[in-house]
């Protein structure tokens, strides 16, 4: 199926023969779509680094209360 179409409910349309107001929310949709999907990547590298800090976070208070140095242990840089 051409790209340039879209179906709903088994019948085919051509965006560019939509009346102008059609279109217009067909255009906007299509930007929404894109926008969630921005928003919804931007929400995992969002979590990741939320995660990564928590980890870091652990790591320190566990060090500070045990008197290890736990990112020295699982650095590998340092082997």
């Amino acid at each position: 199926m051409d790209c340039n179409y879209f179906e709903i409910d088994g019948v085919r349309y051509d965006p560019d023969n939509l009346p102008v107001n059609i279109k217009k929310i067909y255009l906007n949709l299509l930007s929404s779509e894109r926008e969630i999907r921005r928003l919804a990547d931007e929400i995992k590298i969002l979590n990741k680094a939320k995660n990564g800090y928590i980890s870091d976070l652990m790591q320190e208070i566990v060090g500070s209360k045990s008197g290890v140095d736990l990112s020295v242990l699982f650095d590998e840089d340092k082997f």
